[in-house]
């Protein structure tokens, strides 16, 4: 329970940062399992997690300003849970089409 235990939380409110984080690592994690899965490799999964680290924890925060931004961007962000979201049902859409086809 860290997020609740310390002072991780990254949005304007305890419960918006905990419903945004679960929600983003809960995707995150489906895009990286579908990543080990087609590649057979657990490296691509290394490689994107390590992007991600990098993208959130650099190139967002230090490029957004103001009192709002951690509700749009960072781990727990409104546009960073939505684009998550967006990519796994994507992704499980075009699985599911190939998977009808086999």
């Amino acid at each position: 329970m860290p997020l609740v235990s310390s002072n991780y939380a990254a949005g304007p409110s305890l419960l918006f940062s905990a419903i945004g984080l679960m929600l983003a690592a809960t995707t995150f994690g489906y895009i990286l399992g579908w990543m080990r899965v087609d590649t057979g490799s657990i490296w691509p999964a290394v490689v994107a997690h390590a992007a991600w680290n990098a993208i959130i924890n650099g190139g967002f925060s230090l490029a957004t300003q103001g009192e709002d931004a951690k509700r749009w961007v960072g781990e727990s962000g409104l546009l960073v849970v939505f684009v998550l979201v967006g990519v796994t049902v994507a992704i499980g859409c075009v699985r599911g089409r190939e998977a009808s086809r086999s």
